[in-house]
């Protein structure tokens, strides 16, 4: 199992978690993050991305996953922990 299966494995466990709790996110955020297509890069230490996908309505997480190499996805958002770039 990579790196990345874990951290994407760990992740789903708190996506639960977080919808059970979505009422307490600050209004600004939740408005932010209402209903969006979300591409979230997350540079790993081994110089390789996780790249993810993740899709919310009402501010509730509906799709959590890891984005598969050459995956095509309509987002309306990127999240990044590296440079300015673009994916």
């Amino acid at each position: 199992m990579s790196a990345g299966s874990t951290i994407v494995d760990d992740m789903k466990r708190e996506v639960d978690e977080y919808n059970a709790n979505s009422d307490a996110i600050p209004s600004s955020l939740k408005y932010m993050m209402c209903n969006e297509r979300i591409h979230i890069i997350i540079d790993m230490n081994n110089g390789f991305a996780l790249n993810l996908i993740v899709v919310t309505v009402d501010g509730k997480i509906v799709e959590f996953a890891e984005m598969e190499e050459g995956e095509e996805f309509e987002l309306t958002l990127i999240i990044s922990t590296g440079g300015t770039e673009s994916p």
